[in-house]
């Protein structure tokens, strides 16, 4: 890849996936006394994985599978774990979102999403890892393997990443709305900003309806708000006031 979309290697691959192989190499081992012979060795031991003691031949065979193996983890599992890594990464930094305060059941989709995307993580992981204590990288292996990366590429990521992708721009048009109205210690989100769509809690009619933040009242910590169709302003405390996000469904 170029990396000419403006991300660090860091940022796509934030774990070092793609360097799962790196240590595996093919060198020659022994000596004249003992017999050089080839192997394929873990650097990072160093720990003999399998040498040529079954022939020559049956060790190309078995080094060709191993080689075609890790190619076929860089071109289609190692992408999608990075991908999956980020959103992780994502949606632990939007759980922690002063934002989602008051947003409590997008905070519970969070949730849920990470734990989801994490599971799948785990056990694609656990698979793989299965694969490479056995030493037995074939087609076989790969098999389940691939099945296992097109599940989480179809069913796992795409929920996930939109649910990131829709807070994320959330987040973003608050922050624009405090710099907007001047306020830029706001930017924070520990308060929403002036302006910000809102559902509220009606404090006679104890109904929710469709509002428009209009001030701050930190004496109760509280919110000014305008109810849309009522014309009338009251003070409405945090915990009956419920942030409407945009692309993501509404709060209840």
């Amino acid at each position: 890849g170029g990396g000419g979309d403006g991300e660090s290697c860091s940022e796509k691959d934030p774990y070092q996936r793609q360097n799962r192989y790196c240590m595996l190499v093919e060198q020659e081992v022994g000596s004249e006394e003992t017999g050089r012979r080839l192997a394929l060795i873990d650097m990072s031991g160093p720990l003999l994985i399998f040498d040529d003691s079954n022939g020559s031949a049956h060790f190309q065979t078995r080094m060709q599978r191993f080689q075609t193996f890790k190619q076929a983890y860089l071109a289609n599992m190692c992408p999608v774990l990075c991908k999956l890594d980020a959103v992780s990464i994502a949606l632990r930094r939007l759980e922690l979102s002063p934002m989602l305060k008051a947003a409590p059941i997008a905070l519970v989709r969070v949730d849920e999403e990470r734990r989801r995307v994490e599971r799948g993580m785990l056990g694609a992981e656990a698979m793989l890892s299965e694969v490479d204590r056995k030493g037995e990288w074939g087609p076989e292996a790969w098999e389940g393997l691939a099945k296992e990366t097109k599940r989480l590429e179809i069913d796992v990521l795409p929920p996930a990443a939109s649910l990131v992708s829709a807070l994320t721009l959330n987040e973003r048009r608050l922050k624009d709305l405090c710099t907007a109205n001047g306020d830029d210690i706001a930017t924070d989100l520990k308060v929403l900003p002036v302006g910000t769509r809102v559902t509220a809690k009606h404090l006679v009619h104890d109904v929710w309806y469709d509002a428009t933040i209009r001030g701050h009242d930190p004496s109760n910590s509280g919110y000014i708000v305008e109810y849309e169709g009522l014309d009338t302003r009251e003070v409405v405390p945090e915990a009956d006031v419920r942030l409407v996000l945009e692309g993501v469904e509404p709060e209840q």
